[in-house]
């Protein structure tokens, strides 16, 4: 059985809440929510690097500097998630191609996990 916190040779992978509760405590968890809504509530131990649109980002470079930032091992398993699962989809893409290896999106995001009062939350 694969350790839930190493990795696997993987592009991107759809994940649900029972995926990201096995990731709890592996501080691989990127919040891509801008920091109000971090702020009001995220998964425990995630990371916050807002996305932003690519006219307010060109290329994503800050974007991707911030994750690199946060996480700069490529290889290694990310968890990505947003509210509503749009905006991890996109950040998913823009890691995958910056070479990160092994992309999981929590598509359900922020609103599945805050509906389920047995899921953990950090403020």
């Amino acid at each position: 059985m694969e350790d839930a916190c190493e990795g696997s040779a993987m592009a991107i992978t759809t994940i649900d809440a029972r995926d990201v509760l096995a990731h709890l405590g592996c501080e691989r968890i990127l919040d891509v929510r801008k920091p109000d809504e971090f702020a009001q509530g995220h998964i425990p131990g995630a990371r916050n690097v807002t996305v932003t649109p690519h006219e307010e980002d060109p290329g994503h470079a800050a974007f991707i500097a911030g994750v690199e930032a946060a996480f700069p091992d490529r290889a290694q398993p990310l968890i990505v998630y947003c509210r509503s699962g749009v905006r991890s989809a996109a950040a998913a893409k823009i890691l995958a191609h910056a070479g990160y290896d092994d992309i999981r999106d929590y598509s359900g995001s922020w609103l599945d996990w805050s509906s389920d009062p047995s899921h953990p939350i950090e403020r």
